[in-house]
């Protein structure tokens, strides 16, 4: 089962996706690239937790669906 986090404002709007994609025995860390509507490997979610950056919360997957539709539409 995928993990996913999102950064949001002061107002809880949800402005970035990432996930962390488990397949074959490995984590992936992806970001959703709106401007090319995909998937893409980084390492900012890494490195928003070990800052400790307070924009970044776990949500559920649905609310995930929820706020970037188009990020699970393929």
């Amino acid at each position: 089962m995928n993990r996913y986090f999102a950064q949001a404002d002061i107002d809880n709007a949800m402005y970035t996706l990432y996930r962390y994609k488990y397949e074959n025995d490995l984590i992936y860390e992806e970001e959703w690239n709106p401007n090319t509507s995909s998937w893409e490997m980084t390492s900012n979610l890494t490195r928003l937790f070990v800052g400790g950056d307070c924009t970044l919360m776990e949500i559920q997957e649905e609310t995930a669906i929820k706020a970037f539709p188009v990020a699970f539409a393929a």
